[in-house]
């Protein structure tokens, strides 16, 4: 690992025609050279993609990329997501996409290991990297995954929750309107209901999906998510009990309940999700076992 000094174009701005032009960024860049061949040259962060910039060099091949490990509050999991904005006819080297199979295979195994022995901040060490899973176009064929799930969590899941499927009252905001939806719940004996109000999956993930708490005695509403992508699921469960524009699990409930009750909510999301059963129509979710479930905003 070094530093050297590396131009950015990804930053653009508008010329006077109203065009975007990119704008040579120079940054102190770091830079790992791999005994492979294959240089990685990190660019920085991208907040809006909460991913981080990479440029590959090896012989003559260049191009940007972006790996993404975090979920949308910070949350580290086991699962990388790389893409690139590659596109029809541009150079891929001395070739113009679209290039043979096995040159992207030979490229993404680079890449995979060098995520994989790329230094983590001190507080991402805890968290190995179980899968990446690579997308160089929106082909299938340009799709590959490098690895396997881990399984860290040695308890098995609550057996005390049955799964039901319930038409539930949402909304589209805080105040309506609404509308009722068949959605997906957890019934627990003593009469605790978690029910899952699912987003809709559009080309990129559309954020965490609700939640509604249901007890005789309390009910809110909180956001939990586990994909990075629509099709990528993490090992990892991110939830925020108090989401804006919801009715949530504020600080008024908080404080009407007392610490006690308080923390015992919070243990039964935890059990129910880590319980949470795969859905129809999302059959990857079977092969990735929940790792943890972090609270961005505990009581």
């Amino acid at each position: 690992m070094r530093r050297e000094r590396h131009c950015d174009r990804s930053v653009r701005r508008l010329d006077d025609q109203g065009k975007w032009v990119p704008v040579e960024n120079w940054i102190d860049a770091e830079v790992m050279e791999h005994e492979n061949g294959f240089r990685l040259i990190c660019l920085g962060k991208s907040p809006p993609l909460r991913a981080i910039e990479f440029r590959y060099v090896k012989r003559d091949v260049a191009f940007e990329f972006y790996a993404q490990r975090c979920h949308r509050g910070g949350t580290v999991t086991g699962t990388y997501l790389v893409t690139t904005r590659l596109k029809p006819g541009q150079k891929f080297g001395s070739n113009a996409r679209p290039i043979e199979r096995a040159e992207i295979e030979a490229i993404a195994a680079d890449i995979n290991l060098g995520l994989r022995t790329w230094p983590s901040p001190q507080a991402d060490q805890t968290i190995p990297i179980g899968v990446v899973h690579f997308f160089f176009g929106s082909s299938l064929l340009d799709r590959l995954t490098f690895g396997e799930p881990l399984a860290l969590r040695g308890s098995p899941a609550s057996p005390r929750w049955l799964r039901h499927t319930v038409r539930h009252r949402v909304s589209s905001g805080l105040y309506g309107p609404y509308t009722y939806r068949e959605c997906t719940s957890l019934v627990r004996e003593d009469g605790v209901q978690l029910v899952r109000i699912p987003k809709g999956r559009g080309p990129q993930n559309d954020g965490p999906d609700d939640y509604h708490y249901v007890k005789p005695d309390t009910s809110f509403f909180f956001t939990a998510e586990r994909r990075l992508y629509t099709e990528i699921v993490t090992d990892t469960w991110e939830v925020r009990l108090d989401p804006l524009y919801r009715d949530g699990f504020s600080p008024a409930k908080r404080a009407k309940l007392g610490p006690a009750k308080c923390a015992q909510i919070v243990r039964n999301i935890e059990e129910a999700l880590y319980a949470w059963p795969s859905e129809r129509d999302e059959t990857e979710w079977e092969n990735v076992p929940i790792t943890r479930v972090v609270f961005l905003d505990p009581p």
